[in-house]
């Protein structure tokens, strides 16, 4: 089989256009070959080295750091208000924000949903950065512990709601009856974030957490 030989030097922003240009229209039983001898011997990389994977790793950083980053919320409420709240406060980066939509593509919400499409899009090689928002509740405790003990690409990241002030004495509705409780870390979702004058009732008291 014939063999194809190309040198180029690196004048272009991407060498890989004048690669694909060389390559256009060429018989594609041909073997083509590129010779790294001068950049083995100026000991930019050695022969063991596997330039393809860093190749790939490389363009994958390139396109986590200018690509929009995908937020992943646990339900529609919360990927309907948080952008909202986003352009509000801080206008100049909300642009850069890519948020689940689940309402429109008619995907599960739910706590699990967040751990699954974190994984999922860790497997399928997303090269993004992404973002799982969980609420500062129980389930949302633990599914930041299984995420952490997930293996995910290092611009994949989990944020919890943090825990809130008022939240650590806030009226509950149990079985046992109306009581004061610390509810952080325990029973707050997004909605607990919009300010204590949100979270009352038409009595003006605090709505309980049942």
């Amino acid at each position: 089989m014939e063999a194809l030989a190309f040198h180029f030097k690196d004048d272009s922003d991407d060498p890989r256009f004048l690669l694909a240009a060389l390559l256009h229209g060429q018989d594609p039983r041909n073997t083509v070959t590129m010779d790294l001898s001068d950049l083995l011997a100026a000991e930019y990389c050695n022969s063991s080295e596997d330039l393809s994977a860093q190749a790939i790793r490389e363009l994958s950083s390139l396109t986590a750091n200018t690509g929009p980053i995908i937020v992943i919320t646990e339900g529609k409420f919360d990927a309907q208000i948080i952008p909202r709240a986003l352009r509000l406060v801080r206008p100049e980066i909300a642009g850069y924000f890519k948020f689940w939509d689940i309402e429109t593509m008619k995907a599960a919400g739910g706590v699990d949903r967040v751990v699954k499409n974190m994984r999922s899009f860790a497997a399928a090689g997303v090269m993004n950065r992404v973002i799982g928002i969980l609420d500062d509740d129980t389930a949302g405790r633990q599914a930041e512990k299984v995420l952490a003990s997930t293996p995910l690409p290092d611009h994949y990241a989990v944020c919890r709601l943090p825990d809130l002030d008022y939240a650590h004495a806030y009226p509950t509705q149990g079985p046992s009856g109306a009581s004061v409780d610390d509810v952080a870390g325990r029973a707050c979702s997004v909605e607990f974030y919009f300010g204590q004058n949100c979270l009352l009732g038409t009595d003006g008291k605090l709505v309980p957490v049942r």
